[in-house]
């Protein structure tokens, strides 16, 4: 049977998703990142640490919230298989659009992290973990290690200046610091944010350099992709999108805003949504929290999650969920 060049495969019996297009042919590599159930911390979060970035210690130690987080599901036999991590690594003083800048991504927050590189084995299990990366400060640490960055302009942020990966850097750079996080640290899967406005911020910084921002995206996302960890596209622009054809390692990107709730953020979702299937990517739902909706836009979070390609990432707090559900679970 023939299908037009958009046509995208969602066969349950293939758990690959495939899109074809006229210059590619594009297998997309999904894995537990998107087939299987897991918990975020990401913004609009019942813990969303990037929200409260000067008092990460607000609801206590984030590596205990984790432990007894996943202490809780196991005893519930809610099967979590990877866990989103974005407050784990050195940020900088001056913070990046009200979260943070990053300003070393080797080293651990043993502040708040004290198992350090060890968090997946000593507090998870061993289980797979995303990893979040936006921009870089200014002053980051990378820049000693011979790597090159561009300052972009940044005062949409309310920030003079945050560093973005040189296009001709970006690739051995992405390499170097994922190796480490996927080999040791159970990282399997990336989660890219900030992309449109990072994209277009480096190349409006480097005007002789033709596709400055593509080169950036296409670096750090082949990184990732060469050590076999998914990626996730969020806040993308749709020639971004577009580009994801030639990197299969981009099994989604995140069409919802912040929480994925609220009227104007579904009916964008709409359109993002489509988009994505159209070039084969699984557009996913921010993180599901079902405790905090009025009546019936629970029901719509939780379908819009169970019809998404994934992540499907539950993100209550721990005096919601999982205990209150099982209190009533026993009832």
């Amino acid at each position: 049977m023939s299908h037009p060049p958009h046509y995208v495969d969602y066969s349950l019996a293939d758990p690959r998703l495939q899109s074809h297009h006229p210059f590619f042919a594009t297998t997309r590599h999904r894995g537990v990142g998107t087939r299987s159930l897991s918990y975020w911390s990401d913004n609009a979060a019942g813990y969303s640490f990037w929200s409260i970035a000067s008092n990460l210690s607000t609801w206590g130690v984030p590596e205990e919230l984790f432990r007894q987080l996943h202490a809780g599901y196991k005893a519930l036999g809610v099967p979590i298989v990877q866990w989103e991590v974005d407050s784990n690594l050195i940020m900088g003083d001056v913070p990046f659009c009200g979260g943070w800048c990053w300003k070393n991504w080797r080293e651990w927050n043993a502040t708040f992290y004290p198992s350090g590189g060890n968090f997946s084995t000593a507090v998870l299990g061993g289980g797979s973990i995303t990893l979040y990366v936006s921009a870089f400060c200014n002053d980051t640490v990378h820049r000693a290690e011979g790597y090159e960055f561009v300052s972009v302009d940044s005062s949409r942020w309310g920030l003079s200046q945050v560093a973005v990966s040189h296009p001709d850097s970006a690739y051995d750079f992405y390499t170097s610091i994922l190796t480490t996080a996927h080999r040791d640290w159970h990282m399997d899967q990336l989660f890219t944010d900030f992309l449109c406005w990072r994209g277009d911020a480096l190349t409006a910084a480097l005007p002789a350099y033709f596709g400055a921002g593509e080169a950036w995206l296409g670096g750090m996302t082949r990184a990732a992709q060469d050590l076999g960890m998914e990626v996730q596209y969020c806040m993308a622009c749709g020639h971004q999108a577009l580009s994801s054809l030639q990197w299969p390692g981009v099994t989604n990107a995140r069409g919802s805003g912040d929480g994925g709730a609220g009227t104007p953020g579904m009916r964008s979702f709409t359109f993002s949504s489509v988009m994505a299937a159209m070039v084969g990517l699984g557009w996913s739902k921010d993180n599901l929290r079902l405790r905090v909706f009025p009546r019936g836009e629970t029901e719509l979070q939780a379908l819009l999650a169970a019809l998404s390609l994934g992540p499907v990432g539950l993100s209550d707090q721990l005096e919601v969920f999982p205990q209150v559900w099982r209190g009533r679970r026993a009832q």
